[in-house]
Order: C-alpha cells, then sequence, then structure tokens
C-alpha cells in the first residue's frame, strides 16, 4: 500500500515529517472499509509520520491485525527492499500489508503487471507468493492479485 495524500503546507518540514492532507484523512478510512474482509496478520509500515497516520486511520476504521512494525528501512524502500522487507516473518503468518512510498511501490508494481504506471496514493494491490517461507519471497515467485485505489469508490 502507498500512504495517503500527504500535505505540503509547511514548506520548512522535512519529508519524513509530512502528514496527511484532508484527502489522505478521508481515502485512508475509504480503504480500510475496503479491506476489512481481509484478516492481516502483520503490519510493516515505514516510520514516517504520513505513513503512521494512515495506518492509524485504517486501524480506526475497521482494519483489523495481529501486529504492526514501524521500520525506517521502508522509508522510500526499493522494489527489491520492499520484498526483502517480508524476509523475518514468521512462517505462520499468512497475510501482510506493507505500507510504504514511491517511487519503490510503483517500480513493483510495473514489474508485477499491475495494470498503473503509478501507484496512487491509498492504492493497494496485492502479491501473492508461491513459496513455503517468507524468506523465499522473491519477483520471480511474485503473482499479482488484486488493485484497487480510492477514486474507484468516489461518486465524483
Amino acid at each position: 500500500m502507498r500512504h495517503a495524500k500527504s500535505s505540503w503546507s509547511e514548506p520548512g518540514l522535512i519529508d519524513k515529517k509530512r502528514k496527511l492532507n484532508n484527502r489522505g484523512k478521508r481515502d485512508a478510512p475509504m480503504m480500510a472499509n475496503n479491506l476489512n474482509e481481509i484478516k492481516l496478520q502483520v503490519i510493516l509500515c515505514s516510520s514516517s509520520e504520513r505513513t503512521k497516520e494512515t495506518i492509524k486511520l485504517m486501524k480506526e476504521n475497521g482494519l483489523q491485525h495481529n501486529s504492526i512494525s514501524y521500520e525506517d528501512q521502508l522509508y522510500h524502500a526499493s522494489k527489491e527492499e520492499l520484498i526483502d522487507c517480508v524476509y523475518g516473518l514468521d512462517i505462520d503468518v499468512s497475510t501482510v500489508l506493507v505500507c510504504a512510498h514511491n517511487p519503490g511501490l510503483s517500480y513493483l508494481a510495473f514489474q508485477l503487471e499491475i495494470p498503473t504506471d503509478n501507484i496512487p496514493t491509498a492504492g493497494v494491490f496485492e502479491v501473492k507468493f508461491d513459496c513455503e517461507k517468507w524468506s523465499d519471497v522473491s519477483i520471480q515467485n511474485a503473482k499479482p492479485g488484486f488493485y484497487i485505489y480510492p477514486k474507484m469508490f468516489l461518486n465524483e
């Protein structure tokens, strides 16, 4: 998942500290409502303010999970780093949400042939892996699943 839309209203604020704007605060709960049937076991979230706020709003709106971890290495992670972040997960974990940033997410989506050239803010795409252990995850055994984004659910 890419974090919800962030604010640029404070020009001197460092990038990692930027929070969500009004659209982001609208979209994160909406995406939670469209993912609430998925019982996530683990959430791996970038340590940026906008990713933390995205997940907080989603949790407040029904996103279920067993544990959450905030990871510095997910802040502007490459597509390879996004795949690598799951290596240490327990074998009993079957569902994980990674909340991170572009361009890494869009590059990963492109490689998996997700039908977009840019994952929009609050966009979510599923990746299924054909392997037994998280340490065996790779681009080669990855298959795309669903792809959803906020504009799909707006009546504007």
